[in-house]
């Protein structure tokens, strides 16, 4: 009886050896692949490369983070549809918590990408009553550029206005904010948008250009 317990306990310990040594392995495939995409701006055939990594350490361990960045890479790839099941997988193995979130975050943008704009637009609404998601703002921000696309100008200035709300130094908001006022004969709005951003950078390019160009325009009469 007393070698039988010594038995089962080697067993115990034999599986949870295994267990380790295939999240290891995974992790050092995983690792391998992130190295690859560090030089995947200057030498794009590193893409490829990683993918194959992440896809032996799926093989070996799947996990959210993994699927998640094989979605990011085929979409880097030019493979926008198919990086949208990996996505899906990806969240189905994160139930909760800021990895979950940024994953949520990137596969919206993915959507907006593909014009599933009411499917990316419930996306960043989750997120923004998500405490998980640390950059609501960012949410409020990309929402703005789906309305742009479809002309509804209004609401992408709502959506901006709420981004600022929460981060008032977010100057692409304002920015994005200032261009769209401008678009609108809205010379107030532009110049009041401006002068923050120069306030809060005043290296910005855009900005001290767009600002030159709503001074010279002449003020219009009712």
């Amino acid at each position: 009886m007393k070698n039988s317990k010594i038995l089962l306990v080697v067993v115990v310990m034999l599986v949870g050896c295994g267990k380790k040594e295939k999240i290891e392995l995974a992790k050092n495939y995983y690792q391998l692949g992130m190295l690859e995409l560090e030089n995947a701006h200057s030498l794009p055939e590193s893409y490829h490369q990683a993918l194959i990594y992440i896809d032996r350490a799926l093989a070996v361990q799947p996990m959210a983070e993994y699927y998640a960045t094989k979605a990011m890479i085929l979409y880097n790839l030019g493979h926008a549809q198919e990086s949208t099941a990996f996505f899906k997988k990806a969240l189905a193995y994160s139930p909760t918590g800021k990895l979950r979130a940024e994953i949520t975050n990137n596969f919206a943008c993915v959507l907006a990408h593909l014009k599933h704009d009411n499917q990316a637009l419930a996306l960043w609404q989750q997120l923004i009553a998500d405490e998980h998601y640390v950059t609501p703002e960012v949410a409020w921000f990309n929402q703005s550029k789906v309305f742009v696309s479809r002309k509804e100008f209004d609401r992408a200035q709502q959506c901006l206005h709420k981004a600022i709300e929460i981060a008032p130094q977010y100057v692409d908001a304002r920015y994005y904010l200032a261009i769209l006022a401008f678009s609108k004969h809205e010379n107030e709005q532009a110049v009041l948008q401006l002068d923050t951003i120069l306030a809060l950078a005043p290296e910005h390019a855009g900005a001290r250009s767009l600002r030159e160009i709503v001074s010279a325009r002449p003020e219009e009469t009712t």
